[in-house]
């Protein structure tokens, strides 16, 4: 079969003595989709190879893939050494199969849609740390503690998979300057 999509994604970046900051958006559409695997059938709706549109819920997706996301990056010099790094992720909605039900005396998938999640992480670094070309950072990731949730795009026979909570990390590195 045939799966086709169409999109576009744009980024936008401002640099300066400052810092940086890096924003982009990304969206994507289905237009044409021919293998049942990939396509997001109605409650109680079992895609056979010849599926028609008129039984998928959303024929403009496919399943584990979120339409839209925009993600924004930057670094804030507070001095020459020392850096506040944040960046911003939304991930948009998206379907997945999430459990089975008899339907008919026939263990049926069921699709669910997953909202979409906002994942927020912040560093700091400090650069010379201690002597000259070692660096700290601490930070965090994914701050706000948003459910991640890894969606199979396809039917797994099993619910999508737990991702990582909120944590926390330290980093020495250090740079051999020639």
């Amino acid at each position: 079969g045939k799966v086709g999509t169409r999109g576009f994604e744009v980024e936008g970046v401002l640099k300066g003595d400052w810092g940086y900051w890096k924003a982009n958006y990304s969206f994507y559409s289905t237009y044409e989709n021919t293998v049942s695997v990939y396509a997001i059938p109605k409650y109680g709706v079992v895609l056979s190879n010849d599926f028609s549109e008129e039984q998928l819920l959303n024929k403009n997706a496919l399943l584990g893939m979120p339409q839209h996301k925009i993600a924004s990056y930057a670094s804030f010099n507070v001095n020459k050494s020392f850096s506040i790094n944040p960046s911003l992720i939304y991930v948009g909605s998206k379907y997945g199969f999430n459990s089975l039900e008899i339907i008919n005396n026939q263990e049926v998938p069921i699709v669910n849609k997953f909202s979409s999640s906002l994942f927020m992480n912040l560093n700091i670094t400090q650069k010379d740390f201690l002597l000259r070309g070692l660096s700290f950072t601490l930070g965090t990731h994914n701050l706000l503690n948003q459910k991640i949730l890894y969606i199979q795009p396809y039917n797994g026979s099993h619910a999508p998979l737990p991702g990582a909570s909120r944590s926390f990390m330290a980093r020495l590195s250090y740079q051999i300057r020639y």
